[in-house]
């Protein structure tokens, strides 16, 4: 059940996260720019965003797992 918990936390993070990036692409671009044109005119609105999802990531990996680069989600048998 820990695993379930674990992974459906990192998918909460994950999907926030992928939503975020694509309300502030359909904001930061215009129709006459291309999609990596919008990327490198803006990319600090979209890395924020990314690194704050890793912190949380390796924040919810760490306490669930005590391991913060368990990124399976594994949990040993104690």
């Amino acid at each position: 059940m820990k695993e379930v918990i674990h992974r459906f936390l990192l998918f909460i993070t994950w999907a926030i996260t992928l939503l975020v990036e694509t309300s502030t692409y359909f904001n930061k671009s215009s129709n006459d720019e291309h999609f990596i044109t919008t990327l490198v005119s803006h990319y600090q609105a979209f890395l924020i965003p990314i690194a704050v999802a890793l912190f949380i990531s390796l924040c919810i990996n760490w306490i669930m797992t005590g391991n913060m680069h368990n990124w399976a989600g594994k949990i040993w048998d104690n």
